[in-house]
């Protein structure tokens, strides 16, 4: 075991430290964020993006079986899939919880539903959480489609919340305001490094402010992730490799002079963005706007027998931005890709 080392009080600081004789190694270690640290009654989504979970170095049979998955789940229709998901109740004052297993079940039509138990506090449904949501999904979906080469294979878009009855202070602003008069930029905020991605740089901090219980978007689990850079083409020339493994299902030969791993499974387009990643965007945002437009629906209908239920309604919801998933997947012989030319 070492023990701490205590420089003497009486040293002089200005003076260069000579190395300790008596440390022999060194670790290096990941430093991860909480990101739900701060959080009281914290809420959880776990969606797994993109229509391939598998990475370039995936042995033959776990590509199969991740490609078995992909086709028996939301992943392959959709391009996202429910991992996991917690989500305070108010009215039972316990969780509800739902696992990866559970979310292999969900069906493309249960999805909506999914959120909805996931927007739904067990009193009712924080609907003036999803224009906050789409203008995120619209920012994100855009720098992603910049990101050419890149692919987030496996990757989890995490949705933190704080399930307090201070995230109320949220609606209140809301209310008798249409979406798209809100200025967001009216609330400073703290943020990490990553959201500085999705709403402006940090000289930005001190003018934009979370709201309380507000949803937040984070990417996690970049296990997978590829840049486009960082591999060499399969199989590797004559001479001599290295191999590596990475985890349960994952082998790769790697150049030892470049430490760039052969790829055996490489994107087959690798000067596009990940289209899986964007398709499973889009299909997100389209559902949250199906939620809002029911819920709307939902309080005019109760509104013509309750008058009181007026003051509950909706504005039509503001989409801008939404431009972005056209620019990505329309062509201009007018045909869709689905996701397909991430695999």
């Amino acid at each position: 075991m070492l023990e701490p080392h205590m420089p003497s009080l009486h040293r002089d600081l200005s003076e260069p430290r000579e190395p300790d004789p008596t440390v022999t190694r060194q670790n290096h270690f990941i430093l991860m964020e909480d990101l739900t640290g701060r959080l009281k009654y914290s809420c959880v989504l776990d969606l797994k993006m993109g229509t391939r979970q598998y990475g370039m170095d995936a042995t033959l049979p776990k590509k199969k079986s991740q490609r078995k998955k992909c086709d028996r789940t939301t992943s392959r229709s959709l391009g996202v899939r429910v991992c996991g998901m917690q989500v305070w109740n108010h009215t039972t004052q316990s969780y509800v919880t739902q696992d990866k297993y559970k979310g292999r079940e969900v069906r493309p039509e249960d999805f909506p539903g999914v959120l909805v138990s996931f927007l739904h506090d067990g009193e009712r449904l924080l609907v003036y959480q999803i224009p906050v949501i789409l203008t995120k999904l619209y920012t994100l979906a855009r720098i992603i489609f910049r990101l050419k080469g890149y692919r987030f294979y496996g990757c989890i878009l995490d949705h933190p919340s704080s399930r307090s009855k201070r995230g109320e202070s949220l609606e209140r602003r809301l209310d008798g305001r249409a979406a798209h008069d809100i200025n967001h930029d009216h609330y400073p905020l703290r943020r990490s490094r990553s959201e500085d991605l999705l709403v402006g740089p940090v000289a930005d901090r001190s003018s934009r402010r979370h709201k309380r219980g507000e949803v937040q978007i984070r990417l996690v689990d970049f296990a997978h992730t590829t840049t486009g850079q960082d591999w060499l083409p399969y199989p590797p020339p004559g001479g001599e490799t290295e191999e590596v493994t990475s985890g349960k299902g994952y082998h790769a030969e790697v150049d030892p002079e470049t430490g760039l791993i052969y790829a055996r499974f490489p994107p087959h387009y690798p000067e596009q963005p990940d289209r899986g990643f964007l398709f499973g965007l889009m299909n997100l945002a389209e559902t949250l706007e199906r939620i809002w437009n029911e819920e709307r629906i939902r309080r005019i209908k109760a509104s013509r027998d309750l008058p009181s239920a007026m003051a509950d309604q909706l504005p039509p919801l503001s989409t801008d931005g939404k431009e972005i998933f056209d620019e990505i997947f329309k062509t201009p012989e007018g045909e869709e890709d689905f996701g397909m030319i991430s695999t």
